[in-house]
């Protein structure tokens, strides 16, 4: 990231929203802010992401119509890319229990309607 870009930490916790951003103050990270959002409605305006990284979240936002998927399609300028970092599909010592974490091909067949493509890294 460059000395113009920023950081954006979307969470639906006032709590972690409020630390996160008493944190970054605290070590001097003027280009991360943190923003509560909802699963319907992450607030920052379209086309505005490079990148948007989600956090051991997928397997609990694949509900319906998947709004949070179609917000971070919205939110991505062309080219833009969407990472996922989730649960591995077994028993851990913390975590969801693995009946409801993803396979990585699961992970990949939920994302593809929205208009994501997988790339491997």
């Amino acid at each position: 990231m460059g000395p113009t870009g920023r950081v954006w930490a979307l969470d639906i916790s006032r709590d972690l929203v409020d630390w996160i951003n008493r944190r970054a103050k605290t070590l001097g990270l003027g280009q991360l802010t943190a923003q509560r959002s909802t699963p319907r409605r992450l607030p920052r305006p379209a086309g505005s992401a490079n990148y948007v990284l989600v956090a051991n979240l997928l397997h609990g936002i694949l509900d319906g119509d998947s709004p949070m998927l179609r917000e971070i399609a919205r939110l991505l300028r062309p080219g833009g890319q969407f990472i996922n970092v989730d649960w591995v599909r077994r028993r851990t010592e913390g975590g969801p229990p693995p009946s409801i974490r993803l396979s990585p091909t699961a992970a990949r067949r939920a994302v593809v309607p929205f208009g994501f493509a997988h790339r491997e890294t």
